[in-house]
């Protein structure tokens, strides 16, 4: 790692650090993200957003049609496992936060034949932690789509507001 690398980081632990020590506002101790990089280590307990995670399947284009199926399955069995987690989130349980989580090691240990799909099933049950965070913290949303949508909304108004050159 190069000196300018080192110092950014270094600054940015420092940064974090700090942020966690104040008292004079609120401290966010829980985050729900998409895991962009910027976000960790920001709050106490981070958690992934499924929408975002589910978009990467999106980005799949089989032109195979047995991969073509395989995806669809798969993806068919994610959602369902997704509804799963919103019947919890409404109401919590210890015994089934566990069956929850044995099933999300076995879904997401799916084997398909699709290397692409089969990649993008391994990198999500690599967020295993954050993706269910929600098992032990069920108040927070299993997505961040009603936020990113408002700011969405403020950028788009912004851009139809003429600017002072406009006048």
């Amino acid at each position: 790692m190069d000196t300018k690398t080192i110092q950014k980081k270094v600054l940015e632990a420092c940064a974090i650090a700090a942020y966690h020590q104040r008292t004079d506002i609120p401290v966010v101790t829980t985050l729900l993200s998409d895991d962009a990089p910027q976000f960790k280590q920001i709050a106490y307990n981070h958690a992934l957003c499924w929408i975002h995670d589910g978009r990467n399947y999106k980005k799949l284009r089989p032109i195979v049609p047995y991969h073509k199926e395989k995806l669809e399955a798969f993806l068919h069995n994610y959602w369902d496992f997704y509804g799963e987690l919103c019947v919890f989130s409404r109401k919590p349980d210890s015994n089934v936060a566990e069956q929850l989580s044995a099933k999300f090691d076995q879904l997401f240990s799916t084997q398909t034949g699709y290397e692409q799909l089969d990649e993008r099933i391994s990198k999500t049950k690599e967020k295993k932690e954050h993706l269910l965070k929600i098992l032990t913290l069920p108040e927070i949303p299993l997505h961040n789509n009603a936020a990113e949508l408002a700011a969405r909304a403020k950028v788009r108004k912004k851009r139809c507001e003429p600017s002072n050159n406009d006048r």
